[in-house]
This record gives C-alpha cells, sequence and structure tokens, in this order.
C-alpha cells in the first residue's frame, strides 16, 4: 500500500477483519515508499480508548525523527 493510505486502511482493517498493526515496514517501490503492515487480532491487544472511525487528509504528516519515521493524522471517533 502506498503510505499515504495507512492510516485509512488501519481503520479498515480494524472494521473489517477485527486486526490492528502491531509493526511496519516501508521500502522503496515503483511509485514511491510502499508500507506493508504486520497484523494481530484486535483480541490480543489491550484498548486505551474509542476506536477511530475516519482519517481526514487535511494536516496529515510524514517526518522523519531521529533515524525514524514519524506520521501524525486527525481521526474521528
Amino acid at each position: 500500500m502506498e503510505v499515504v493510505e495507512a492510516p485509512g486502511e488501519v481503520i479498515d482493517l480494524l472494521d473489517t477483519q477485527g486486526a490492528v498493526p502491531v509493526d511496519t515496514a516501508v521500502a522503496p517501490g515503483p511509485d514511491g515508499p510502499r508500507m506493508r503492515l504486520h497484523l494481530t487480532s484486535v483480541a490480543d491487544v489491550v484498548a486505551i480508548g474509542a476506536a477511530p472511525k475516519a482519517v481526514t487528509l487535511h494536516d496529515l504528516r510524514f517526518d522523519r525523527v531521529d533515524g525514524g519515521r514519524f506520521c501524525a493524522v486527525t481521526s474521528d471517533v
């Protein structure tokens, strides 16, 4: 999946498969960075708030920070 699609895809996986990512990998792709999500069942994690229902692309941020990546999104619960 393209990196910009990741936040919405995570919500879709939660809703349709009851799965959440526990690790991610980003690698170069033919059209830019591509992301792979490593999933686990939502039953295997502890919820700490309301489940998100939607993500807006407004103010979506992806940055490099201390040798890693940072993503910030606005979500609707």
